[in-house]
Order: structure tokens, then C-alpha cells, then sequence
């Protein structure tokens, strides 16, 4: 099939084309003064027609979720940094704001774990199965060693999840906005006395 448009630059394979027309749909959202997904808006990018976007992602849903798959690479990329951390409250903190500022700042995050937004790997919810899993990884590979400080694998998932909760609300936030030191201060005064006192209780 020929390929038309492209801004007169073609992509030298399918991947290219996939690649550029996801960049494309994370541009058009990130733009958008109320973010939304419009296959017309992201074809106009890219000077092709709905009609060759349909070619590589056969439905709205499927270059959604391909978004989101995308969004998620940047975010774990983002969040690795927890595991150089060996202060098990401190990791948590961590993990806690870098998660807020990214839902926050990043509208295209923001948009995919919006309310409602089922992509097959944000589904409208950071506190899913999938989330918990993706945060007790994080917390399991650190420099911390949760056995034995006393917390078994469904503790760390407790854990994971709570902090999961802190990191909506965060970022879903409309009051305060913090920035970066602010927001770390903040979150090691309510949350560094609950992880120190569940890790005293468990190894007391």
C-alpha cells in the first residue's frame, strides 16, 4: 500500500511509521487545553490521512494502548532511580513523589490514568493489580531488604499500594502545588513515621 504524506518524509519501515505516529498522539494530547484523543488531530501531525493511521493501529483503543505502553516505558525509566536507595521510608518517599510529579506534570500520563480511561495497562486506576505489581518490583529490586526488616511479600504489596494512593491523590491534586524539595519535605513528614513504625512493630 502506498504511503502519502509524512510531511514529505517517509518512514523508512512500519516501526518508523508506529513509532512517529504514537510521538504524534502523545504531542497531540500533551497540547490539548482539556487532553483528548482525536485520530484527526494526530493524522494533521503527521500530514497523513485517519485512513493510514488505521493502517498501523486498526482502532482508537489499540493506539491508546499503545500509548500507554509507551508512557509506561517513560515512567519506569523515570522511577529506577528508588532502587539505588537503601533507607526502606526514604524509598518509599521517593517512589511516592517522583510517581505525583509525573501523573502530575506529564499530561499525557495524566489523560491515561484519567477517570474512565480503559487502555489495557493504565485502566482509569494507579492502584489496579498491574499498578501494585509494577510498584513492588520497584520495591523488591531496591537496596532494601524488606525480610529482614520483617515484611513478607504481601506486606511490600500493602505497602506498594499505599503509596500508590498517595501518588494519586498527589497528582490529581488541585490544591498546593509543591515543588520538588516542598513536595519530598512534605511527604517525610506523614509518610517516613508510618513506614518506620510498621518496620519497628515487625522486627520488635
Amino acid at each position: 500500500m502506498r504511503r502519502t504524506g509524512w510531511g514529505g518524509e517517509l518512514p523508512a519501515d512500519d516501526d518508523e511509521a508506529r513509532v512517529r505516529i504514537i510521538e504524534a498522539c502523545r504531542n497531540a494530547i500533551a497540547d490539548s487545553e482539556h487532553p483528548q484523543l482525536s485520530l484527526s488531530e494526530v493524522a494533521r501531525r503527521l500530514s497523513v490521512t485517519r485512513q493510514t493511521v488505521y493502517r498501523y493501529f486498526p482502532s482508537t483503543q489499540a493506539l491508546l494502548t499503545a500509548v500507554a505502553i509507551d508512557a509506561g516505558r517513560r515512567m519506569y525509566d523515570m522511577l529506577l532511580s528508588v532502587r539505588e536507595l537503601d533507607d526502606p521510608a526514604g524509598v518509599v518517599v521517593e517512589l511516592a513523589a517522583i510517581g505525583a510529579e509525573i501523573i502530575r506534570d506529564d499530561k499525557v500520563v495524566g489523560f491515561l490514568v484519567g477517570e474512565g480511561t480503559a487502555t489495557g495497562v493504565f485502566t482509569g486506576s494507579i492502584t489496579d493489580e498491574l499498578s501494585v505489581a509494577f510498584a513492588v518490583d520497584l520495591l523488591e529490586s531496591c537496596g532494601v531488604d524488606w525480610r529482614a526488616l520483617g515484611l513478607g511479600i504481601e506486606d511490600v504489596a500493602e505497602l506498594a499500594e499505599w503509596a500508590l494512593h498517595i501518588i494519586d491523590a498527589i497528582g490529581r491534586s488541585r490544591g498546593k502545588r509543591r515543588d520538588q524539595l516542598e513536595l519530598r519535605d512534605y511527604l517525610n513528614r506523614w509518610m517516613r513515621p508510618g513506614v518506620e513504625k510498621v518496620i519497628t512493630t515487625a522486627t520488635g
